[in-house]
């Protein structure tokens, strides 16, 4: 299959070390990940669906074609939700909104902690995804909104520190993203392109590490809770091999998964990128 431009997609580094919660979890979240912390927050509740995922998929592919320039487009319901798959009746309108709305809302923070001989370091990086939006997504008499608060253009403006990790971002197949439905499968196909995408040597991730990288709540995972997540890992990578990356040289053993240099899902160089066969 000959992968076009307008199937190339990106997601960001951020999402892939700290992924984002698979239940609604409030305004915050935590999860630390080999000794780095990083909490979400957002006041409209931070993005837990495959919906969420997906729109901010969405987001950062358009940033990443359209790089440097910050402001997206993000045009009318209809054609947006048609665009990338998605019916437009009503049912898929508000979640499609509720989405875009918390994505623009997100708030990043991260903290490393280094102790020693009575001292300790902090080292953190602070930013939100956009610094500017306007969503005008409904149905009915869209006429009817005040013109000086709506001037019915979809848009986000996003933030530089954002922009940063879109330029940094691993490319992946976008019809992918937009097939699968578990939000555990879309934080694993990610994680695992990335992963390969840049590796040189052979890896082996423990099983403890995965749990703290994919584990709920953020929280130390009890036994049953462990075995549990084993199993939707293992289900998740056998999903994703099968159908979206059959080249990825992968195996999960008691120890952990361990990664193989591989074949990159998409082609790394600039002028084969977007048309590489996969």
């Amino acid at each position: 299959m000959s992968l076009t431009d307008k199937s190339l997609g990106f997601q960001t580094s951020f999402l892939t070390y700290f992924p984002l919660p698979r239940t609604n979890v409030g305004t915050t979240f935590s999860r630390e990940v080999n000794g780095t912390r990083c909490d979400y927050f957002d006041a409209l509740g931070i993005p837990y669906t495959a919906v969420d995922r997906r729109w901010i998929e969405i987001v950062t592919t358009l940033a990443r074609r359209q790089a440097p320039t910050a402001r997206i487009d993000l045009g009318a319901v209809s054609q947006t939700l048609r665009r990338y798959g998605m019916d437009s009746q009503s049912n898929y309108i508000l979640p499609a909104r509720k989405a875009l709305e918390k994505l623009a809302r997100l708030h990043i923070s991260t903290t490393r902690v280094g102790k020693g001989g009575g001292l300790a370091a902090h080292q953190g990086l602070d930013f939100s995804l956009s610094r500017k939006h306007q969503i005008l997504w409904a149905r009915g008499r869209t006429d009817l909104v005040e013109p000086e608060l709506f001037d019915q253009e979809n848009y986000m403006e996003l933030s530089q520190d954002f922009m940063g990790f879109v330029q940094n971002a691993a490319p992946h197949n976008q019809d992918h993203y937009m097939d699968i439905r578990s939000p555990l499968t879309l934080d694993m196909y990610h994680w695992l392109v990335t992963k390969l995408y840049g590796l040189h040597d052979e890896e082996i991730l423990k099983w403890t590490k995965l749990y703290a990288q994919f584990g709920q709540n953020g929280t130390k995972l009890n036994e049953s809770q462990m075995k549990s997540l084993r199993r939707g890992l293992k289900t998740s990578l056998l999903e994703i091999l099968t159908k979206y990356y059959p080249r990825a040289r992968v195996k999960a053993t008691d120890e952990g998964i361990v990664l193989m240099k591989s074949p990159p899902l998409i082609e790394p160089d600039n002028k084969k990128a977007g048309f590489a066969l996969i």
